[in-house]
């Protein structure tokens, strides 16, 4: 019975941590607000190269995990509704493993220093475009 009761409380724990360092919460971007632009390059050694222009936004990972400030942290990319990884720069390679449909959905978002969204009127700011993976076929 005693061993049960520290599972349990163990269990409780770390439910109770699962979103501590990033959680789940967003905070309302302040004026200008920001927007994202994306272009997408083709690697000519594999994958894909991405600039990120976000105006009115400053990356700082240097200050990462301080109270929110006004419209600094870091861009977040997305392939598919899979998070790839953080950015703090306006250059990102992607290798091409990450492409792997046809029609591939490329996601934007961008967090403040408290990993928190940043949003207007309740809405995430994002930016989603279309990367078409073209397949080459050996007959």
């Amino acid at each position: 019975m005693k061993h049960l009761f520290v599972y349990i409380l163990v269990f409780y724990t770390c439910l109770g941590n699962l979103n501590s360092h990033h959680p789940d919460s967003a905070q309302e971007a302040n004026k200008p607000y920001p927007t994202i632009f994306i272009s997408v390059y083709e690697d000519s050694y594999d994958g894909y190269n991405i600039k990120l222009l976000i105006e009115n936004f400053k990356y700082s990972p240097d200050k990462l995990a301080n109270a929110f400030t006004e419209n600094e942290g870091y861009a977040i990319i997305y392939i598919n509704d899979i998070p790839i990884g953080r950015t703090y720069s306006d250059w990102i390679h992607i290798p091409s493993r990450f492409f792997n449909q046809e029609l591939n959905i490329l996601k934007v978002s961008i967090k403040n220093l408290s990993h928190q969204d940043l949003i207007v009127d309740h809405e995430i700011i994002s930016k989603e475009i279309i990367v078409e993976n073209y397949i080459n076929e050996i007959e």
